[in-house]
């Protein structure tokens, strides 16, 4: 039976969470749940369980080790402390038109209650540095990373912003034309302004593209590219910024999917239907689209992976064997054979 079908994950309907302590640790952070938190197909409860028991400092080398089998060679991993302040140190002034104004502690730092090894549905500072909704809103209305983890890459103080998939996919109109109609507008003036201003500059843009090309910034509304997009301005938009005692020095996002989710790990016409300069792309897988979308410094700040087969890669200590079994027996073990 498929893992990822309703009536393979309805067994485990009154075992959700690997910890039944999840939705109070997310109540208490201020994180609001998915509307589909408790349905078994749930994304963010599979992410949760995935990375609840590495949360805990003691867990640290065990993380590493995981991450390895991702494919994400770090040096060490950061354990946040509670209520650690994420915030631009530059940012204490605006200025409209002619007017400068102080801005005030409140609208400048926002601060992280739940602290350690990983946090969940992390948004970066207060004020949105991508021109969305600013405000504690974790998990709603704003750019929200499905689990974040904060590592020593090459000797950088480097964010992982992971994006987790579990049996999702995409085809409506709403998630394949993400810039169509008068939202789309709103979306395009919010991003494109950053990749101009990084023109003007003279800077290396996140995108391979001429100035002249057949495709275009409209070409990324395919919900799963368009995610991509915000996480990556997400990440380069916070370099420079302070998470309690570190500097961020450098970003990766991480897209994880599961192997068996053929519908998304693969473009297909519908998918790309609004998306006519990626017709070639048509039946390739979407990792590799995205990384070849990339410009060359930029192409090793993406990582794309299959989370159920890296598990099976993991070698668990003597705490985590109740936590490997649970995670294998539910979301790996009808894809092992595979």
């Amino acid at each position: 039976m498929n893992v990822l079908s309703h009536e393979f994950q309805e067994q485990f309907k009154n075992k959700q969470f690997i910890n039944n302590s999840i939705p109070y640790m997310l109540k208490k952070s201020g994180i609001k749940g998915h509307n589909g938190l408790y349905n078994p197909l749930s994304s963010q409860a599979c992410c949760i369980n995935f990375f609840y028991p590495f949360i805990e400092e003691k867990q640290k080398e065990s993380l590493k080790q995981l991450l390895f089998a991702l494919g994400i060679e770090v040096d060490s991993v950061i354990t946040i402390i509670p209520n650690s302040k994420f915030y631009d140190e530059n940012a204490y002034r605006q200025t409209n038109l002619f007017v400068t104004t102080e801005i005030s502690e409140d609208d400048r730092i926002i601060k992280y209650p739940d602290g350690g090894n990983v946090l969940f549905e992390w948004i970066g500072p207060y004020k949105s540095p991508t021109g969305e909704n600013s405000g504690y809103l974790r998990g709603h209305h704003r750019t929200s990373i499905d689990a974040y983890i904060l590592a020593y890459i090459k000797g950088k103080v480097t964010q992982l912003l992971i994006e987790w998939k579990f049996t999702e996919s995409y085809s409506s109109r709403q998630n394949t034309g993400k810039f169509l109609g008068a939202k789309g507008i709103e979306r395009l003036a919010r991003y494109a302004p950053i990749l101009a201003r990084d023109r003007a500059l003279g800077k290396e843009i996140l995108f391979k593209i001429e100035d002249i090309d057949h495709w275009g910034l409209y070409d990324i509304c395919y919900e799963p590219f368009y995610q991509l997009l915000r996480q990556h301005m997400l990440g380069q938009e916070t370099v420079g910024m302070r998470f309690g005692d570190y500097y961020i020095q450098d970003y990766k996002v991480v897209h994880l999917t599961h192997s068996a989710n053929k519908k998304l790990n693969v473009l297909t016409d519908k998918q790309a239907e609004y998306s006519k300069g990626f017709s070639d792309f048509v039946g390739n897988q979407i990792h590799e689209i995205w990384s070849d979308l990339l410009n060359t410094n930029f192409k090793e700040k993406f990582i794309g992976a299959y989370w159920n087969e890296a598990v099976l890669k993991f070698k668990p200590n003597n705490e985590l064997k109740s936590w490997y079994d649970y995670i294998v027996e539910r979301y790996c073990k009808q894809t092992m054979k595979n």
